[in-house]
């Protein structure tokens, strides 16, 4: 959770000064919330809000802000509706989360059981979240995100770069002492699977409008942007399949996909687009030969002489998914995901894509860092949806 509040606090500007890992001692626990609290502006926990005895954040708080444990009425209401709505009994020692330091503000869960809660201690805001992430966020958006703006948000102005097909360190290379600390314009960036999210965030020490900041970072993304390309392939949004998904439905065409080594992902990623259904066709998982033979018309002979792995069985991968689905784009892809299976001439992390669009088809070859499969699968499935965003936009604005 400590990463992803860095990156949520870093979008009004509040830098991380510290961050605590703490065992369930409530003594010790009381004693670090104290001194946080004491040389801080803001501090956020989150964990130790369940309903067992080693949950103690509760009484670590109360303790350190010299108050007592008082029950909370909202929090007992929306304690048994959660049970309510599961048709479950529920256990005597939940009622352990309705508890909170006296003077707290609760901070309601609309997720879970444990509710979280903001308390003033001593020079700071100290605010407790529970550990599940998928319930810290929901907290933090519902509430405590507007909360934390109001009182600690710096005028920022921010732009920002999607990359695909750049490693991390050549990036750095580029952008230089653009990325050193304290830079303004500050350029920052994150790697995910082959993918690259830059933000430039422009501060001006205090001085000047937000629209001011705003094109002074944009001027400086601009700039990068120039020195970057192609790799750009986006500024406001880096999810490659929502970029597919939206090109797609800019021109009211099909899609199918043909996967032998992502094994479904390709496909997984587009249908999880809201929307999809309107341009995703049809796909197809041929890991076998036989199948690639049978459900995709690949000869073969073209298997025998090439092997499953190459340019040829690529291209009527896809060829045969337009072929038998009617789509105007149809993107598949073959390869070695490791740890095995890999040869001096395919080592592991081969993979071939085919990209056909209206009767066209190009095959393209990568080879992804070897070592985990399941990050050979990724980085290979990102590199489809990059290879058919791009043979959408080279098409330009025609329709079907």
């Amino acid at each position: 959770n400590s990463g992803e509040l860095a990156r949520l606090l870093a979008e009004f500007g509040v830098e991380v000064a510290r961050i605590a890992v703490e065992g369930d001692d409530e003594g010790v626990l009381a004693a670090r919330i104290a001194e946080l609290c004491a040389t801080h502006e803001l501090v956020i926990a989150t964990g130790g809000l369940g309903p067992t005895l080693d949950d103690i954040t509760r009484e670590a708080a109360a303790r350190a802000a010299n108050v007592e444990l008082v029950e909370d009425e909202r929090a007992r209401t929306d304690l048994l509706a959660w049970f309510e709505r599961r048709g479950a009994p529920m256990p005597q020692l939940n009622l352990r989360q309705i508890r909170i330091p006296r003077g707290s503000e609760l901070v309601r869960n609309p997720v879970g059981t444990a509710p979280g809660f903001a308390l003033e201690i001593g020079r700071a805001l100290f605010v407790s979240l529970p550990g599940p992430p998928h319930e810290m966020r929901a907290l933090w958006q519902d509430s405590v995100r507007a909360r934390v703006a109001a009182r600690f948000a710096q005028p920022l102005g921010r732009a920002r770069l999607y990359l695909f097909g750049m490693s991390e360190s050549r990036f750095a290379e580029i952008a230089g002492t653009r990325m050193k600390r304290g830079a303004d314009p500050e350029i920052g960036v994150t790697a995910s699977d082959g993918r690259l999210s830059v933000l430039v965030t422009a501060r001006g020490g205090g001085a000047g409008s937000a629209a001011e900041l705003d094109a002074r970072a944009r001027a400086a993304a601009d700039e990068l942007a120039r020195e970057l390309e192609p790799h750009v392939y986006s500024r406001d949004e880096g999810r490659l399949e929502h970029l597919v998904a939206r090109e797609l439905a800019a021109r009211g065409v099909k899609i199918a996909v043909a996967e032998s080594c992502t094994g479904g992902l390709l496909a997984g990623a587009l249908t999880s687009v809201p929307g999809i259904s309107a341009s995703f066709e049809r796909g197809w998982i041929v890991y076998a030969d036989l199948a690639k033979q049978s459900e995709l018309g690949v000869a073969p002979a073209l298997l025998a002489q090439h092997g499953a792995v190459s340019s040829e069985v690529a291209a009527a991968l896809a060829r045969g998914a337009a072929e038998r689905s009617g789509a105007a784009l149809a993107l598949s892809t073959t390869g070695i995901a490791g740890p095995s299976g890999g040869s001096a001439e395919k080592p592991v992390g081969t993979v071939w894509f085919g990209v056909h669009w209206r009767g066209s088809t190009r095959t393209h070859l990568l080879r992804f860092p070897p070592g985990d499969r399941e990050r050979v699968r990724r980085f290979a499935t990102n590199a489809a949806l990059h290879l058919g965003l791009t043979a959408l936009r080279e098409a330009g604005d025609s329709r079907s």
